[in-house]
């Protein structure tokens, strides 16, 4: 189970916070930081709560096989996540030249319609519990 914060989810004490987060953490559960690149709020969180995931915002992804500042900004977040033990997720990809360069990047996961589409129909996944009636 991984828990998602996004910078819609303002967090004003990030010690008490991250309290919290320990608790979950000491049972299994995993944090992701979404729409990392999208704001302060994101970055001040991937800093502080030390998440197992970081995923890189659409808008940084779109086109950054052509905009150098965005490739700067991706790398910069990559080697945060590696001396952090940290894994990086691309959202948004779009086009098939972005999965070439994140590959080269070494970016290993990612999200968007250039990997594939969503299914119109809603199947049980593993991890579906049976209903105990």
């Amino acid at each position: 189970m991984v828990f998602e914060l996004t910078e819609k989810q303002a967090v004003q004490d990030y010690v008490e916070f991250e309290r919290i987060l320990s608790n979950y953490r000491s049972q299994g559960f995993r944090i992701a930081i979404d729409d990392a690149g999208s704001g302060y709020s994101s970055l001040k969180a991937i800093v502080s709560l030390k998440p197992d995931f970081i995923k890189l915002d659409r808008a940084l992804i779109s086109r950054v096989d052509t905009h150098p500042d965005q490739q700067h900004i991706l790398r910069i977040l990559k080697q945060f996540a590696v001396d952090s033990g940290t894994s990086i997720i691309a959202e948004g990809i779009e086009r098939y030249e972005e999965i070439q360069f994140l590959r080269r990047e070494g970016i290993e996961y990612g999200q968007g319609y250039a990997l594939g589409r969503p299914d119109t129909v809603l199947r049980p996944s593993p991890l579906t519990f049976p209903r105990g009636d």
